[in-house]
């Protein structure tokens, strides 16, 4: 029963049209060959101009006025016919797709190694939210900035199902920096000498592959860009090994699209490091300003 309550009305529409048509088409006198032809033809360019026919065809009589009429009808209720068939299709269709065709593909779903950046602004009241980022996205390195961390909270509040923890903290009012690296990734971290710039540095390895350097970068705004940009330059000079590919990450509080000395300096040191930045959109957008201070750096081999 319940499979006809389904399928009953459209079928009922169906057959109701069908009967009209064929009582439509027993009722229609019967006309020669070339006149339904020609009306079947007038039928299919309704939106074109009309061209008047020979003067030997035309007709002109009431006679033959009056034989278009219930022909009209049945070229009329055939296209109702169709209509009805279709809208009886898409009723019984239950999954019938409004914007059918593939799904966009998640960044998990891509190949190669993920890496992500994000400026979390206090981790301890994040922590939610991040377990899933990290469920949907799956990253494999995740860098975070300003996580307002001291050594009052353990590793064990702020791990994270299948990943391991780094960390360097400054307080609970600004700055520090965390990465979370996949478990199934070894690692090595590296001595950070400088103590007026926050950064992780780290050795990634994967299985068959060369191992990554990676940087996990935070200037605050209040720290002098020439001093922070001399201690950078120091930093790559200790780390960077031409054997590695390099990945340099995190909130530089430069303004990359900006013609300023700073960022001209800043850009020379990449740039002296083969150093290439990925991202061409805004990061930080205001009412009054659009500006591009979360970079993300790659070696570019051969540079």
């Amino acid at each position: 029963m319940a499979g006809w309550s389904r399928f009953s009305c459209p079928l009922i529409i169906y057959l109701l049209v069908g009967l009209i048509a064929v009582q439509f088409f027993n009722n229609a006198p019967k006309l020669p060959m070339h006149d339904k032809l020609q009306i079947l033809s007038t039928s299919q360019d309704l939106n074109r101009p009309k061209i008047d026919s020979a003067p030997s065809e035309v007709k002109t009589s009431s006679k033959s006025s009056s034989k278009m009429a219930p022909t009209s009808k049945l070229v009329l209720a055939a296209k109702l016919l169709s209509i009805t068939l279709a809208t009886s299709l898409l009723l019984l269709a239950n999954d019938v797709s409004p914007n059918p065709g593939p799904a966009t593909s998640l960044p998990f779903e891509a190949k190669g190694l993920r890496a992500f950046h994000i400026n979390i602004c206090s981790l301890r009241n994040k922590m939610d939210e991040l377990r899933l980022f990290c469920d949907k996205y799956k990253p494999h390195v995740l860098s975070l900035n300003e996580t307002w961390l001291d050594d009052s909270f353990s590793d064990a509040e702020l791990s994270l199902p299948g990943y391991q923890l780094m960390r360097r903290d400054r307080d609970r009012h600004g700055g520090g920096i965390a990465v979370y690296i996949a478990d199934n990734l070894s690692f090595n971290r590296l001595d950070t000498p400088a103590e007026n710039i926050e950064a992780l540095w780290f050795e990634l390895s994967q299985p068959n592959s060369k191992k990554i350097l990676f940087g996990a970068i935070y200037r605050p705004p209040n720290l002098d860009a020439s001093t922070f940009t001399d201690s950078l330059e120091e930093m790559l000079n200790n780390h960077v090994n031409e054997g590695f590919e390099t990945v340099l990450l995190g909130d530089f509080n430069f303004d990359y699209t900006s013609p300023n000395a700073a960022t001209k300096h800043f850009q020379r040191i990449a740039n002296l490091f083969n150093l290439k930045q990925l991202i061409t959109d805004p990061t930080r957008i205001t009412q009054n300003s659009r500006t591009l201070i979360d970079l993300f750096f790659t070696s570019v081999e051969g540079g």
